[in-house]
């Protein structure tokens, strides 16, 4: 959090090697674009620490701000600009640069034009090479009449994000801080040291802002975040002694409990289907079943040999238990279809994802093996046809993506192809729940609503980051549901290429 005057913070982030500029004319100030203001105040202290009011302490503010002494307030030219009111000097003075009652650390970073802060900020509609074009003429510019200092806050750790802000309306000998975008600031020099040469702006950006947050923080540790631990059970949760802890049970209760508020706010049903896709992450038996074992279907796409009386059995239970509905198909039925396609290289054409209706069609066909082995063979083909126009018109394929292959290491690379596919898919579905699982667990809330005003409400930083890691977590779980429908595309094609796999190399 931000230090006040009364708290114990070394000097240790100030350092001392720092002369005093004594030509102002060489003291230049750079954008993140990359556009260099000349700073023009002799006696300038690098690193300068001073100290403004805590919160809003100027008349325009009849309440002080919550949180931890800095304000949310952006800057507003036409509020605060120079045009409006006085601006403080070039360089601290006074009360500026001792602490005191109600006052928060800063360290000055740069300069701001403060009647058009956004002048030389590029727009959308300019091009890269006209913004170079324009800058490279501009060259070092002359120390804008309106500009205003720039700071962050002194934090007792590295920040976990850069927030600027410049100082406005003097008051009581201090300056009132206001929020402002980094990209308008000139910082100083000593801020860019270190930068590479020719470095694009997102690298500067990245470069300027990690460099003073490490100047600001006075333990160059990174500050934690928080949030919400889940344990595995309820005796480390009673255990626990942070009281921001929930149980998994408890975390998957409560996130429930959000999603379907947000429903029922915004009538979006791709809540609902997270609700169920979250349920069958935590207890995949209620999607799958308990017992859904693939050795039956395994041993039936396996044509190196017959179907035995005991692997036809176990087909059988395993389709009955993943198709409750399905007639109990029948051993014999089963054996002669496994045969027929196998003596008619017929693998390429089964039929993998639909393989409990195309053997469901076969055994309603073939009431009995009495027919003879050609009226079954002729019923095992028609059921190959029925099922694989029922499969074009899903899916699009045509029957030329059912061709066998026949390359010799045709093996070796489908079987490298499944296996990747396979890992992305647990890849995509374990990447969304780490993130997710990054903000913490989610602590009981009536419902989106009250979980916003509790975030609206919160009176410290520790309580409004608990807060929006919460709020975080839900929108990770959504966003992953969202993209679920990528790895089923990905699962239809790895089942694809198994049933390739299972066609006996001729």
């Amino acid at each position: 959090m931000a230090q006040a005057s009364g708290d114990a913070i070394t000097s240790s982030s100030e350092p001392s090697s720092y002369l005093p500029v004594t030509d102002g004319e060489i003291d230049i100030a750079v954008t993140m674009d990359g556009e260099k203001m000349k700073v023009q105040a002799p006696g300038r202290q690098p690193m300068q620490h001073v100290y403004l009011w805590e919160g809003s302490k100027d008349g325009a503010a009849k309440k002080r701000d919550r949180g931890a002494g800095f304000t949310n307030k952006p800057y507003k030219p036409e509020e605060d600009g120079p045009a409006v009111v006085e601006q403080g000097g070039r360089l601290p003075t006074g009360d500026e640069l001792q602490p005191g009652t109600n006052a928060v650390r800063y360290l000055e970073v740069g300069l701001v034009i403060g009647d058009k802060p956004d002048m030389y900020k590029p727009t959308k509609a300019t091009s890269t090479k006209t913004a170079q074009d324009q800058r490279v003429r501009r060259g070092e510019m002359q120390r804008a009449r309106s500009a205003i200092r720039a700071f962050i806050p002194v934090t007792e750790n590295i920040p976990t994000q850069s927030k600027y802000y410049v100082g406005v309306k003097p008051s009581g000998g201090r300056l009132n801080p206001r929020l402002i975008d980094g990209e308008v600031i000139f910082f100083y020099p000593e801020f860019w040291q270190g930068c590479a040469a020719g470095a694009s702006k997102h690298d500067r950006r990245n470069f300027v802002n990690q460099k003073t947050k490490h100047l600001a923080g006075v333990n160059k540790t990174q500050a934690e975040r928080a949030t919400a631990a889940i344990t595995v059970d309820d005796m480390a949760r009673w255990t626990a002694s942070n009281p921001l802890t929930v149980t998994q049970p408890e975390n998957l209760a409560n996130t429930l409990v959000i999603q379907y508020t947000l429903y029922q706010y915004t009538g979006d049903r791709s809540y609902l289907r997270n609700m169920l896709g979250e349920i069958e992450g935590a207890a995949p038996d209620l999607k799958n079943g308990p017992h859904t074992a693939t050795d039956g279907v395994k041993t039936f796409l396996d044509f190196s040999e017959d179907l035995s009386e005991q692997g036809a059995r176990l087909v059988a239970a395993e389709m009955k238990n993943a198709v409750p509905v399905m007639p109990d198909l029948r051993v014999d039925v089963l054996q002669a279809v496994h045969r027929i396609i196998k003596e008619g290289n017929h693998g390429a054409r089964l039929p993998y994802r639909d393989l409990a209706f195309f053997l469901e069609l076969c055994n309603h066909n073939i009431p009995s093996l009495i027919l003879g082995e050609q009226e079954v063979a002729k019923e095992v083909e028609r059921a190959l046809q029925t099922v694989e126009i029922a499969d074009h018109h899903r899916t699009g394929r045509t029957t030329s993506n059912h061709e066998p292959i026949t390359k010799e290491n045709y093996r070796l690379v489908l079987s490298c192809m499944k296996d990747t596919i396979d890992q992305i898919i647990t890849f995509i579905k374990d990447s969304g729940q780490q993130v997710a699982q990054q903000h913490g667990g989610v602590l009981k809330h009536a419902g989106i609503k009250d979980l916003m005003n509790k975030f609206s409400n919160a009176v410290d930083v520790v309580h409004q980051q608990s807060l929006f890691e919460q709020l975080a977590n839900v929108h990770a779980v959504q966003h992953t549901s969202a993209n679920s429908k990528a790895s089923e595309k990905l699962l239809d094609l790895s089942e694809l290429i198994g049933k390739v796999l299972s066609v006996r190399d001729q």
